[in-house]
């Protein structure tokens, strides 16, 4: 089992509290639609920035996220963010504010899980793609989100073309934030999925080390 060391800040709105922020809390209609690379940034910088806390209000949680958007992040209709936009805007982001971290995108399959391991060891959160369905963008595959209860994971909704905030992962399981809840994703079902109708390009880890690490930067693929 690997995890966070502190658990992933929730996100107080008056008297509601959600497991991380949401993309449709966005005003602007593109965020709304493809803002999920933007909230999982913010969640990633809130996390390893100070002060520690619990809890954040979603005011100062849709700031940095409207800030990440509007200056870092390049979001393109239809397209979204890719995942090289994404560290190239978070690597920005760190040195613009004087943050010790480098992000890049990206590893080969055998190379994915070890890696999740180790941000998560560093209490790093770990931003993962599903990627769009390739070479067919239009296609109707997609990864199912579990929630789970007293009896085991139960089948609650699906996704593709979507980034989330891994917090835990296990053997079997891998514990995600997305759209303010907690949900799980089978690993075999993600693997089986890129394998078949998606690609490792558009499917996979943003890599965020501190920089006494970041010779781990240019580990092989």
């Amino acid at each position: 089992m690997a995890q966070l060391i502190r658990p992933l800040e929730k996100v107080r709105d008056q008297n509601k509290t959600y497991y991380g922020g949401n993309q449709r809390w966005f005003d602007r209609k593109l965020l709304q639609d493809s803002g999920c690379g933007v909230v999982a940034c913010t969640q990633l910088l809130l996390h390893i920035g100070k002060p520690k806390r619990d809890t954040v209000d979603r005011t100062e949680f849709m700031e940095l996220a409207k800030t990440l958007g509007k200056r870092y992040l390049l979001v393109l209709p239809r397209l979204g963010l890719s995942g090289i936009n994404m560290s190239w805007g978070m690597n920005r982001y760190f040195r613009k504010m004087g943050l010790p971290y480098k992000a890049r995108w990206g590893f080969l399959p055998f190379n994915l899980w070890k890696k999740i391991e180790k941000m998560l060891s560093e209490d790093i959160p770990v931003i993962i793609s599903v990627g769009p369905n390739f070479p067919i963008p239009t296609g109707k595959h997609k990864v199912t989100l579990y929630e789970h209860n007293g009896n085991g994971y139960v089948a609650s909704q699906q996704t593709e073309g979507h980034y989330m905030t891994v917090t835990d992962m296990d053997d079997q399981w891998i514990g995600v934030s997305s759209w303010g809840q907690k949900f799980y994703i089978n690993r075999r079902e993600y693997i089986s999925y890129v394998r078949r109708h998606s690609n490792w390009l558009y499917s996979n880890i943003l890599y965020v080390v501190p920089y006494y690490c970041q010779e781990q930067m240019f580990e092989k693929m």
